[in-house]
């Protein structure tokens, strides 16, 4: 395996030769596989029409343009996986950026057409052109495919039970995941306007790491799916398979190996965070609540393998181009991919400093570009906001696992606990370590950037609180850079030691790591909470099981001892952390979606959606809708503050409201910048508050022509569960145009 030279496609594919049959028949599987996989959206509630216009849409103005591009700029030699995994990273970058303009200016069409145009002019240019053509893509073997496959169905249980919690065949009164309005609404936003405002809060302009949400808009303004299958259904099914291919791509580039593919898709769906308490701490890269996380992927794979291939001047030239392009995708898409890469070029360019500084020159560039892709980002994406993330050591640490599992009643339960939980978070980082003992490994900067990456990610959960917990992203985030650490430490392994050395590390790692991971809990039965007697005695059993069993592999070793024993502790704890969390592979079946009262908190009616959907449909894109619904439970009186994330209105009419929620925004972060204060803090503009409900309440000739000519508001969308004015008192001034079960629409005169 070189550090210097590209890899081929002979060194990924190992001698055994398979019948030339199983090659079609294992695609063919695999194919059958991902189909069943998008499938199984339709049977969920998406239309068919949709699915497939949907599908069409995305190989159309994602994955060709992605393909396109990153042959232009990949290494000459290659792999068909790595075209499709890391270029729908790139592609996914260009739809969204492409349908900032076409959200504008209102063209549901525009974004295909220049993200297709943009890929005309390359494969017109003769240069690039003959780049894409003659890039090499020789065949991984027959069964990288079905292995990279079935790491999928991991994830099946996952994807079930958030299909059966978010309905789109609609059962009166049901309880969304709470975030799933939110990013709707999003959607919605950039759909139908682009973003300039936050849809719930007109006031706010939009400051919001929004281009996953602009990504599913493109698909759906494009293929005219509904928005809301677009968020709950497809996009889900596209990351199941999406990521687990891009970080296989990317660890068989890393290391020339192809049997780092289907490992590093393992460990990056099943490698949690080893503990000894028994705590399920899972944390997958593809979290359906959170379609920010699974976009942010491919593209922050994508970016490190530019970076390396630059490195080891194996990228074709213009490679820097596309490396501004996924810097800038991957911090707009989740604002916490970008800044772990920058420092892991720290950490790569100060090693390199100390130990080879012939890469120094190209680290500081590549840090220079990355740096200014999150400012750019930071100052036109997020608008300057920090969304309520806030640095401090206490509130962190109360945040965290660890913290909430020992007590937040002291300083000591606290750190501690924070530090327990910083320990799961490099859970595959630690055979890392084991590169140490090797020279050009020491002296080569693309271990030392996984490192960094992965490492940050760490320090971000023990130093940084948010309202939102949304700190513990940082943290998801690295996991997969740090599967890609782990893998390309096993390929050394591999290539550098006997075989039998290897296996005897195999064999005691699979043993002590289950030991570990389940004894203590077994043996002593599992924690109560904040019991720092049952911490201490959990914690040094399943420590003293480590250490037997990196003694017992220093013995067994025959070179090498000590980074045997380290390679033998690091192999453990990740067999450890997937044995802790296989539970989270096959939960325990839940019910179908949970049907409530209409006024229970959180509660949306079939009535509501479908009154939001009429307005969609007969108003104009433009138009500005009021609601008097604020709160995410109905009696909680909103003047004095509540738990303000209802973006119901705004997601499904994907219209503008005056105000609806208006948790979530810059401004909101810096009335409330402590704990979970920004999620429950009053409206700071009481005033337009008290004009809002007051003319729904209580209607009158002043306030009507306030909101049609300083709000521009043209539709009233009446709660019937919050307080408000009959038919006649609405008269003089609105006309009702629908009515349904709980909502009355009203459209203001002019």
């Amino acid at each position: 395996m070189s550090t210097t030279e590209s890899a081929t496609a002979e060194s990924a594919t190992p001698s055994l030769s398979l019948p030339g049959w199983t090659r079609p028949v294992a695609q063919g599987a695999t194919l059958v596989l991902v189909v069943a996989l998008l499938a199984w959206t339709g049977v969920a509630g998406m239309s068919w029409t949709g699915l497939l216009l949907a599908t069409l849409t995305v190989v159309a103005t994602t994955l060709l343009p992605g393909v396109v591009v990153w042959r232009v700029v990949r290494p000459r030699h290659g792999w068909w996986a790595e075209d499709i995994g890391l270029g729908f990273g790139v592609g996914s970058v260009m739809a969204l950026l492409a349908q900032v303009p076409a959200g504008l200016l209102g063209l549901h069409w525009l974004s295909a057409v220049l993200v297709l145009a943009v890929t005309g002019v390359l494969l017109a240019v003769p240069v690039t052109r003959d780049r894409v053509r003659t890039a090499e893509t020789a065949a991984l073997p027959a069964w990288w495919w079905p292995l990279v496959g079935t790491t999928m169905l991991a994830l099946v249980p996952q994807q079930r039970d958030y299909f059966r919690a978010n309905p789109l065949d609609w059962v009166d009164n049901t309880r969304l995941h709470i975030d799933s309005p939110l990013h709707l609404a999003l959607v919605s936003q950039l759909s139908e306007r682009g973003p300039t405002t936050f849809p719930w809060v007109q006031s706010e302009a939009l400051g919001y790491h929004w281009f996953s949400h602009a990504w599913m808009a493109q698909v759906g303004a494009t293929s005219g799916a509904e928005l809301d299958s677009v968020l709950l259904r497809f996009m889900p099914a596209v990351m199941l398979v999406v990521v687990p291919v891009a970080v296989a791509a990317a660890a068989v580039r890393l290391t020339d190996r192809a049997w780092a593919g289907p490992v590093a898709a393992l460990l990056v769906v099943g490698c949690g965070q080893m503990n000894a308490f028994g705590a399920d701490i899972f944390r997958r890269p593809i979290i359906p609540e959170s379609p920010t996380l699974g976009l942010s992927v491919p593209m922050l794979m994508a970016l490190l393998v530019v970076i390396v291939t630059r490195w080891r001047r194996t990228a074709m030239p213009g490679a820097w181009v596309v490396l501004v392009l996924l810097a800038v995708g991957a911090a707009g898409t989740k604002g916490s991919a970008t800044p772990l890469v920058i420092a892991g070029l720290g950490l790569a360019g100060l090693m390199m400093l100390l130990l080879n500084r012939q890469y120094a020159a190209r680290i500081f560039a590549d840090g220079c570009l990355c740096v200014a892709a999150v400012v750019v980002v930071i100052a036109t994406v997020f608008r300057g906001s920090g969304a309520g993330l806030h640095f401090g050591f206490a509130d962190a640490a109360a945040q965290t696992w660890g913290g909430r599992l020992l007590g937040t009643d002291t300083v000591w339960s606290r750190e501690i606990g924070a530090l327990v939980t910083v320990m799961g978070v490099l859970t595959a980082a630690v055979i890392g370590l084991c590169l140490l003992a090797f020279r050009r490994w020491r002296e080569d900067p693309a271990p030392w950037l996984l490192a960094g990456a992965g490492i940050a990610g760490a320090a971000a959960v023990f130093c940084f609180a948010h309202p939102g917990n949304s700190q513990g992203y940082f943290a998801i985030q690295a996991a997969p850079v740090m599967v890609l650490l782990a893998v390309l430490t096993l390929a050394v392994l591999v290539d550098e030691w006997p075989l039998r050395q290897v296996a005897t590390i195999l064999l005691v790692a699979v043993p002590i790591g289950l030991l570990a991971a389940r004894g203590p809990v077994m043996l002593l039965g599992p924690m109560k909470r904040a019991d720092h007697s049952d911490a201490f005695a959990l914690f040094a059993t399943s420590t003293v099981v480590l250490l037997a069993g990196v003694g017992l592999a220093v013995l067994l070793s025959t070179q090498q001892r000590l980074v045997a024993g380290v390679a033998a502790l690091g192999a453990a704890v990740i067999v450890g952390g997937l044995a802790i969390n296989w539970q989270h592979l096959q939960p325990a079946p839940k019910p179908d979606t949970i049907k409530v009262e209409r006024d229970t908190d959180g509660a949306i009616s079939r009535a509501t959606i479908r009154a939001a959907r009429w307005l969609r449909d007969h108003s104009d894109r433009n138009d500005v809708v009021m609601s008097n619904r604020h709160c995410y439970a109905p009696a909680d009186d909103p003047v004095d503050g509540c738990d303000s994330r209802r973006m119901v209105v705004a997601g499904w009419s994907e219209r503008q409201v005056l105000l609806e929620g208006w948790t979530a925004t810059p401004r909101s972060a810096e009335e409330g910048p402590e704990g979970r204060d920004s999620i429950t803090i009053a409206y700071w503009n009481l005033d337009l508050l008290a004009l809002n409900d007051g003319f729904i309440a209580a209607p009158s000739a002043d306030a009507a022509r306030e909101l049609r000519e300083e709000h521009d508001v043209r539709w009233v969308f009446v709660d019937h569960l919050r307080p408000h004015a009959d038919e006649a008192a609405f008269a003089p001034y609105a006309t009702k145009r629908a009515t349904f079960r709980g909502v009355d629409i009203y459209e203001l005169r002019d």
